[in-house]
């Protein structure tokens, strides 16, 4: 047994002796990668130059910062996992001191110049000069610049709040076509990391990588996101107070004809006036779509802007009172509809002026409100079903 103990303990000692790993070694076995070597960074590092290097990357974000609706703007943290062979970067382990990896600032070693083409801002180079590259025995350079990327993104607010919003990432090498550089996707890496800081109105629904092959352009990755808005908010503080709001204005041809009615009326159109011009900021003028909330918006302004000039055609009409000649079937209609009681002492039949201003008051309220509810119920079934 102590013949046992002193063996692995003698033998460890030999291994850990063999395989230590100095200074020196270190030094010696970078100066003989990039010095003695003369490594160039421009140079593709394959030893047949006529073949293409393997380019295998994905992309993982950890941040949601903003999806701006007016500027077609998606801003996202994260970063890129980038791996290649280095055919000109490989050593024997055993030569240095049992030395199988090192990390070289990423300036030092050959890179694919991939680029991330729908960019708002001008194209510049992945990562920074503090990024390390790490480079095993074999050759093997993995590369994980993070990146804050700002990219295009066509807005569709047709079905605004409920809309779903398309964005995407499209990466290609950018100067060197696919016989030198073959761009692959890793399809099993999850595009949205664990700890994704979550965005408070936006949610990601699904996502989705796909590679484009062109025959003689280099490869093109593309990584597309689906983000689905939380109406929750606007509901409770949009759009339900602009239904009641415009339901109210209908109730104009409950309060008498009057100064009380005037008085009634345009407030409440000012009021709807003044709210309209708030939320329509939430739209952008180079929007391409028109949303559907924004044509039922409009709706309500013309009827609410209808039901101003009849109230001021009634009080025109109360301050001249007279007799109005009728037709039997509207003088049936008066009776049996509308409820009102109209006197008849024979032919012609008359109407007295506030009989008719009633009369009145029974088409608009009833009129409008049915319109109203039409256009609310078909607004908000068709928002509803996008979801």
């Amino acid at each position: 047994m102590h013949e046992i103990i002193l063996f692995l303990a003698i033998y460890f000692i030999f291994i850990s002796t063999a395989y230590s790993q100095t200074l020196n070694d270190t030094k010696t076995l970078r100066s003989n990668l990039f010095t003695v070597q003369d490594y160039d960074v421009t140079i593709k590092p394959r030893l047949d130059q006529s073949k293409p290097v393997d380019v295998n990357m994905s992309l993982s974000l950890t941040g949601f910062v903003e999806l701006n609706e007016a500027e077609g703007k998606l801003v996202t943290t994260g970063y890129i996992d980038i791996q290649w062979s280095d055919e000109l970067l490989t050593w024997s382990p055993e030569d240095y001191g049992g030395i199988w990896q090192i990390f070289v600032p990423q300036n030092l070693i050959w890179r694919p110049d991939l680029s991330l083409e729908n960019e708002i801002e001008d194209l510049t180079s992945l990562g920074s000069e503090h990024i390390l590259a790490r480079i095993f025995y074999n050759g093997t350079v993995h590369w994980l610049p993070y990146q804050l990327f700002e990219t295009n993104c066509f807005i569709d607010l047709t079905n605004y709040p409920y809309d779903t919003q398309n964005c995407h990432f499209k990466f290609l090498v950018w100067s060197r076509n696919k016989e030198d550089v073959r761009l692959y996707l890793d399809s099993d890496q999850n595009v949205i990391e664990d700890g994704f800081d979550r965005h408070g109105i936006w949610d990601i629904s699904k996502t989705s990588i796909e590679t484009v092959k062109k025959e003689s352009e280099s490869h093109v990755v593309i990584i597309g996101l689906i983000f689905q808005r939380r109406p929750a908010f606007y509901v409770i503080n949009l759009i339900v107070p602009l239904v009641l709001l415009a339901l109210l204005n209908k109730f104009t041809f409950v309060v008498p004809v009057g100064g009380d009615r005037i008085g009634y009326t345009v407030t409440a159109w000012l009021s709807y006036v003044v709210y309209l011009t708030l939320i329509a900021t939430e739209f952008s003028t180079r929007l391409d779509s028109v949303p559907v909330l924004s044509i039922y918006l409009t709706i309500q302004i013309v009827s609410g802007t209808l039901i101003v000039i009849l109230t001021l055609y009634q009080s025109r009409l109360a301050a001249n009172p007279k007799e109005f000649k009728i037709s039997k079937r509207f003088w049936k209609f008066c009776i049996f509809v509308a409820g009102i009681n109209v006197e008849n002492d024979g032919e012609p039949y008359k109407m007295k002026c506030e009989e008719f201003l009633s009369v009145m008051d029974f088409y608009f309220f009833w009129g409008f409100l049915s319109g109203y509810l039409i256009e609310t119920l078909i607004t908000f079934v068709h928002l509803s079903s996008q979801q």
